[in-house]
């Protein structure tokens, strides 16, 4: 697992089209990992890209809201909001965002937990992608406080997913993927 210990360590990636995750208005990935936080305080971010308060994408646990999944393109009305269920403990949960066209679900522990159907604006950002922290042009603000572990982002429904359905669970993984 990777350790982050709250103090601005992150992991960051260069630009890439695996990460071009909302570049057309009909798409299909996915990303999950297992998160454990060390604490409960402020805004903590898991994965996001980001250019600058009106162009971006990102996916964090704010203490005392919950968890959260936005995109942001131009300044505009947010084009992605969904609000999920807040994390207490410093047990291991499994977190999933699913997309399959315009409507992205995010899954806490195998079930529904939010979802947003309308997702149809588009943005291909340059900037580079951040695992634990800001990246882009806010470098290592918003840091987690825990664990990552078994992190993945696939351009597929590996489940058989359907974030329509607002009651839609799946069966975790039980051992490493491949």
């Amino acid at each position: 697992a990777l350790y982050l210990d709250g103090t601005g360590d992150y992991l960051h990636f260069a630009d890439h089209a695996d990460f071009d995750l909302f570049v057309n208005a009909s798409m299909t990935w996915m990303y999950e990992f297992w998160v454990k936080h060390s604490d409960h305080a402020g805004t903590e971010l898991y994965f996001n890209q980001y250019s600058d308060s009106s162009n971006y994408w990102n996916f964090f646990h704010e203490h005392g809201v919950g968890l959260r999944v936005l995109f942001d393109v131009g300044g505009g009305a947010t084009e992605l909001s969904i609000t999920g269920s807040e994390i207490v403990d410093t047990n291991w949960h499994h977190l999933l965002v699913q997309r399959v066209d315009d409507a992205v679900q995010l899954y806490l522990d195998g079930s529904a937990d939010g979802q947003d159907l309308t997702v149809t604006a588009t943005m291909n950002l340059s900037h580079t992608i951040g695992l634990g922290a800001y990246a882009g042009n806010a470098p290592g603000s918003s840091p987690l406080a825990g664990y990552i572990d078994e992190f993945r982002l696939v351009h597929a429904n590996p489940y058989g997913l359907d974030p329509t359905d607002a009651g839609d669970s799946f069966t975790l993984p039980t051992r490493a993927y491949k």
